[in-house]
Formats: C-alpha cells, sequence, structure tokens
C-alpha cells in the first residue's frame, strides 16, 4: 500500500509487525485477520490457548491504543502527511516537539525511531542521523528496532566516538 510504511521481525519462530504508518492488515495462523492502525503491532505465534470465557474480556487489536498514549495515531498521521508534503524538517521538529510526551517506552522509542529515519532518509543529514541514533541506543538499549539502528549507523560509517 501506498504510504504504510511497517517492519517485520522473525527469530526462533517467533515474531512480530510494527506498524508505523498507514494501515495493514494481517492474517493469524488460525485464519483470523486483524487491522492495524498506525503504531500498532502483532506477534506470532499466539499465546497459548485461552479459554473462551477470558478470550471475551481481552482488548482486540484494533482497539484504541491505552490512554497513556493519546494522541500518538494523531501524531503520526501528522508526520506522514508532512511526509507527503515533502516538509521533513518540519515532521522532525513536530516529532522532537512530541517526544517529550510521557507516552510509554514503546511509544517513546516509535518517536525516536522516525526522527532518526527522517533525517537519514529524508533529509540524508549524516552528521545529525549519527547523533540521534547514537541517543537512541543509549536510551533505548536492545530495544526493538536496535538491528536496523545498528546497520543504520555501519551504513552511515558512524564512529563510535561521535565524530560523524
Amino acid at each position: 500500500m501506498v504510504g504504510t510504511r511497517f517492519i517485520v521481525r522473525q527469530r526462533d519462530g517467533a515474531g512480530r509487525v510494527s506498524l508505523l504508518e498507514g494501515r495493514l492488515r494481517v492474517r493469524g495462523a488460525d485464519g483470523s485477520v486483524v487491522a492495524l492502525a498506525a503504531g500498532e503491532e502483532f506477534a506470532w505465534p499466539a499465546l497459548p490457548q485461552v479459554p473462551a470465557s477470558a478470550r471475551s474480556r481481552r482488548r482486540p487489536a484494533s482497539a484504541a491504543p491505552p490512554a497513556v498514549d493519546a494522541g500518538l495515531t494523531e501524531l503520526l498521521a501528522e508526520v506522514a502527511a508532512l511526509r507527503r508534503e515533502g516538509r521533513y524538517s518540519a515532521a522532525v521538529a513536530r516529532l522532537r516537539a512530541a517526544d517529550a510526551q510521557a507516552w510509554s517506552p514503546r511509544s517513546r522509542q516509535l518517536v525516536s525511531f522516525e526522527i532518526g529515519t527522517l533525517l537519514e532518509r529524508q533529509l540524508g543529514d549524516t552528521a545529525a542521523a549519527c547523533a540521534h541514533w547514537r541517543e537512541h541506543r543509549e536510551r533505548f538499549p536492545d530495544g526493538s528496532r536496535d538491528e536496523i539502528v545498528a546497520r543504520s549507523l555501519a551504513k552511515l560509517g558512524c564512529a563510535a566516538n561521535g565524530t560523524q
């Protein structure tokens, strides 16, 4: 889909798709289809079977994110619009302003990751991207996107001492 960005990770029989922008439908091993919105994730294999009575109490995957992350979906939609308009510096500024909000660690990590992606890929600012990716790894050690960040640091030739 145009405008849809996501990350898929698979390792040792388990995996996860994290939707960064847009909408996505994922088919589970049981054949069920889950609709994801920006900021949501789908993981597999499914958790051990839960009795039907307990299943009905679980929050559906398409439900709104927790209140602590209120506004994240709107922020990502706003940033996606800025990207479409080619206003990458404005998107970075908007994300940086939002990064201070009291969101969950997962949401703060996503906002930081988006900043780094814009600096690296859209703005092509190697020095700023290197500095941001190093800070991102300090803030989120062994984060869910750490492999991607490590590849970016290597691809950009970011020195460990911070010279680039």
